[in-house]
């Protein structure tokens, strides 16, 4: 089971990850700090406080959200993403985090999750029966709900661990980490006072709202949380905060806040699952009609039959940044190879908007990109190949059939491109087989999917192409 980490375990993540060197310019509270004295007492005396207020609310709710304010370059920018609470005792629940959709109405946890590279789940919709006391481990029970739930910029909803953790901020009063007081200062228009955790070199702040003991923002040390945007010299003044706006107590709230929310054409499942991965293009593990691509600049042809090597690499370019980057990501993944594997590949950039190869190699040597270059004046790369966008990878194996067909280079393909041109070199079916994968892939999902939801799924009609479609190539060689 995937676990998902509370709030206060993303701080203590966040300590270790200080005590093995991570670098911050964060500075430490200048209130006295250190175990006794009067300052870490009545912070820790606010904390008893807050996360009181929290255990023995009927109800609450919030319209909070992840924010993460920066400039890039110079340019400010800020992004969001929502991670609101809805909670009335013992039961009732609705989430709004990040890519998860999740309600309860006291019989049934209903949840969904908006993922566009799965078709948001092929439409799954996890529906589960309630206990008579929601705790924090049932509404993460799911690996998937957990997973999208906590791994967003500011990690788990925090309000929900106050609302459902027997031992809520547990982690947060632990060793390394010290107490203080910080300054008072209003948030939405309610007095705060702000307590500092100090897990040197990172820091936390809670602000607390002094009336009702609600927790009005948390600031993030957004190193720790993201440690991506660290790691660029551009961006600067960062800062990243859990707002929870809105956020009050209540007596009682409307039903219709936890009612659950269907969608339709929905698939009810005991547990999500995740689906396979999407369909290889449909030129993939086939050759295609006669064509001959002009001769390169490193003096070799390409035509329905490859290039004279057993793996021949093609990446369609424009004239754009995105092109730019593909372009040298794919320089540094064949410069990376052992060079037999090297001796074994004819790797070209095919240049598909109209310009002159002299234009076409001034660009690439701007790029820092050495490789042959082929200007695609007839087009071959829209008629024989499909290409309907720059850029465009095109592995052949050494009887020209197609071995890969991406738009794009992800970070996922650069992680496996090595081996896939190690393999292609070496005459491996490496196309036939991603077909062959995907469709066995296919069938267990749909198995699995009616397994857990009691309903019959035959294979796709993709599925059902793609077979098809393989046994005609197959046949025509």
């Amino acid at each position: 089971m995937v676990q998902i980490k509370t709030f206060g375990s993303w701080m203590m993540v966040a300590c270790l990850i200080g005590a093995i060197g991570c670098s911050s310019s964060t500075q430490s509270p200048t209130a006295a700090r250190g175990e006794g004295s009067g300052t870490a007492a009545e912070a820790r005396a606010l904390i008893d406080l807050t996360a009181n207020a929290y255990q023995t609310a009927s109800a609450y709710r919030d319209k909070g959200y992840v924010r993460l304010d920066y400039s890039l370059a110079g340019e400010p920018f800020e992004d969001r993403a929502p991670l609101a609470v809805s909670f009335q005792s013992p039961n009732l629940l609705s989430i709004d985090a990040y890519a998860v959709q999740l309600s309860s109405d006291g019989k049934r946890l209903q949840a969904t999750i908006e993922d566009p590279q799965t078709n948001h789940f092929d439409g799954q919709c996890l529906s589960v029966p309630v206990s008579d006391r929601l705790t924090l481990e049932e509404v993460y029970a799911d690996p998937m709900v957990a997973q999208f739930a906590g791994s967003g910029m500011g990690g788990p909803a925090p309000q929900l661990e106050l609302l459902l953790s027997d031992n809520p901020l547990a982690a947060w009063l632990q060793a390394p980490a010290e107490l203080a007081l910080g300054k008072r200062q209003s948030v939405d228009g309610h007095a705060c006072q702000s307590v500092v955790i100090d897990a040197e070199p990172l820091r936390y702040v809670l602000w607390i709202d002094v009336e009702d003991y609600l927790i009005r923002r948390l600031e993030l040390p957004w190193q720790a949380i993201a440690p991506g945007l660290a790691n660029d010299p551009q961006l600067t003044d960062a800062s990243l905060t859990i707002e929870l706006a809105g956020a009050e107590f209540e007596r009682r709230l409307p039903a219709k806040v936890f009612a659950l929310q269907t969608p339709p054409m929905s698939v009810q499942v005991t547990t999500l699952i995740n689906p396979p991965p999407a369909a290889p293009h449909a030129l993939v593990g086939s050759r295609v009609s006669s064509f001959r691509l002009p001769e390169s600049t490193g003096r070799f042809d390409v035509n329905e039959s490859g290039s004279g090597r057993p793996a021949t690499v093609l990446m369609w370019i424009a004239n754009h940044g995105s092109s730019q980057q593909a372009a040298v990501a794919l320089q540094q993944a064949i410069d990376a190879l052992p060079q037999e594997v090297q001796q074994r590949i004819h790797p070209a950039v095919v240049m598909a908007e109209p310009q002159s190869s002299a234009d076409t190699g001034r660009m690439l040597r701007s790029w820092g990109v050495g490789m042959p270059w082929i200007d695609d004046t007839q087009a071959v790369g829209r008629d024989v190949f499909q290409i309907t966008e720059a850029p465009c990878l095109v592995v052949l194996g050494a009887d020209g059939s197609i071995e890969l067909h991406q738009q794009r280079l992800n970070d996922a393909l650069l992680q496996v491109l090595p081996a896939i041109l190690t393999e292609v070199s070496d005459r491996q079916p490496v196309g036939r087989r991603a077909r062959e994968q995907y469709i066995a892939s296919q069938a267990s999902y749909r198995r699995l999917l009616s397994q857990r939801s009691g309903l019959q799924f035959p294979l796709s009609t993709e599925s059902n192409l793609l077979t098809a479609k393989i046994r005609s190539n197959q046949n025509l060689r």
